[in-house]
């Protein structure tokens, strides 16, 4: 009996591990920068972290416009560029779509969205090296503060889960750049 609930202990273990569960992204832990690449197919590292209070919103490119109804509030409040950074990651490993169709829609986007900084994950390093989990058809929302700690991550699926964690996401965010 007792063997049986070591193996099964054991197996839960295994599986949470192998999950990634341990290492996940979580509020309160800090980041460093990683190296993707820019829409003109150049290797960046992911700009101001430590710098500035950011926001990244690493989405798969077949469902690119859901985060768009936070990123126009975001827009609208009008933050100081010395202090605020937008940056959207693609996820590209996750579609259908050839690379250099989403680089032609990053520039896209940077036109809509002046100021902002888009990178593209073509072989998931982000996904990996920060342990987002299964990003597939979801964009993951991180709100970072200016000394690299993480105050906000949630994954949505649709314009309407977007919708619902803006009044959250936007105070997290006026706090930071009041300090």
């Amino acid at each position: 009996m007792k063997k049986r609930i070591l193996i099964v202990l054991t197996l839960v273990a295994l599986i949470f591990i192998a999950s990634g569960a341990l290492y996940a992204l979580r509020v309160g832990g800090k980041l460093q920068s990683v190296k993707l690449i820019s829409p003109s197919n150049s290797p960046m590292w992911i700009p101001h972290i430590g710098k500035k209070v950011i926001t990244i919103m690493y989405g798969d490119p077949d469902v690119q416009n859901i985060a768009d109804p936070l990123n126009n509030v975001i827009l609208a409040r009008k933050y100081s560029a010395m202090k605020f950074a937008g940056i959207g990651i693609g996820n590209c490993k996750d579609t259908w779509l050839p690379n250099g169709a989403i680089r032609m829609g990053a520039r896209s986007k940077l036109k809509q969205f002046p100021g902002s900084i888009i990178l593209l994950d073509e072989k998931h390093t982000l996904k990996n090296k920060w342990y987002l989990g299964d990003c597939n058809n979801k964009v993951v929302i991180i709100v970072i503060a200016k000394d690299r700690t993480i105050k906000y991550v949630s994954k949505v699926a649709n314009k309407a889960q977007c919708r619902l964690i803006i009044p959250k996401v936007m105070k997290i965010i006026d706090t930071e750049m009041k300090k």
